[in-house]
């Protein structure tokens, strides 16, 4: 849909890098949201563009933490 069209746009400036779960909120627009909502919204979008196949974005669990995860752009 638009707005996810939008958010590939904004995604592909740091295709090719590894980003924090902050920086991928701000990207997808939700980190205005409240803990919860922002974890099931991340999933979803997360998985719609994945399947939308013009971006890959792939869980890196941190290795100095394994509760976290970084984001790898393809």
């Amino acid at each position: 849909d638009e707005n996810t069209f939008e958010i590939e746009k904004r995604l592909l400036v740091s295709k090719g890098s590894i980003i924090k779960r902050e920086e991928l909120d701000e990207l997808l627009g939700i980190s205005h949201l409240s803990f919860d909502s922002i974890k099931s919204k991340r999933s979803s979008m997360i998985r719609t563009i994945n399947d939308n196949g013009r971006l890959k974005i792939e869980r890196i669990r941190k290795e100095e933490d394994k509760r976290f995860f970084k984001y790898s752009i393809n």
